[in-house]
């Protein structure tokens, strides 16, 4: 189940990478096709449109980036878990009893994958979420502080 989970985002994350290419691609034959500075008095649509293509080819790095730990991860991906950390695939009920499934994964956040008919959530270590259950065992309750919200979460199971 999580070398699954784990696969998809890596799958996700690529097909993402993967646009933004085709994405770099089109763009730069918009570069190419745009009056040149012997053309036009002004350089302005090729200076833009350059600005957007480095902007896009550091979305692709951090894409790469990305697929790479979540790889080197995926040898290292414990099955089973008795406290929340990363790797940890969790089940938490809200205060109106709520389920909601949260994959721990290195990289990936805001990804929601179906497994076995229940949507996952990718959370990293850098959510405010993971750092409130990090080292949380099955039947503890947490308070979590979002902003200006707070949400009770019980832990109802930990994979």
């Amino acid at each position: 189940m999580k070398k699954d989970l784990l696969e998809r985002v890596i799958n996700e994350i690529t097909k993402e990478k993967e646009e933004i290419e085709r994405s770099i691609a089109s763009i730069n034959k918009d570069i190419n096709d745009a009056p040149s500075p012997g053309q036009s008095h002004s350089d302005t649509t090729r200076f833009q449109l350059t600005e957007v293509v480095n902007s896009l080819s550091e979305s692709v790095t951090q894409k790469e980036r990305a697929i790479s730990n979540l790889i080197a991860y995926s040898g290292k991906i414990p099955e089973n878990m008795n406290k929340i950390l990363l790797g940890a695939f969790v089940e938490v009920t809200d205060s109106e009893n709520t389920s909601e499934f949260y994959a721990i994964l290195p990289d990936g956040a805001g990804m929601n994958i179906d497994i076995g008919g229940k949507n996952y959530i990718v959370i990293t270590l850098n959510s405010p979420l993971t750092r409130s259950l990090l080292k949380k065992v099955t039947g503890e309750t947490v308070l979590v502080q979002v902003g200006q919200n707070q949400r009770t979460l019980k832990v109802i199971s930990i994979k």
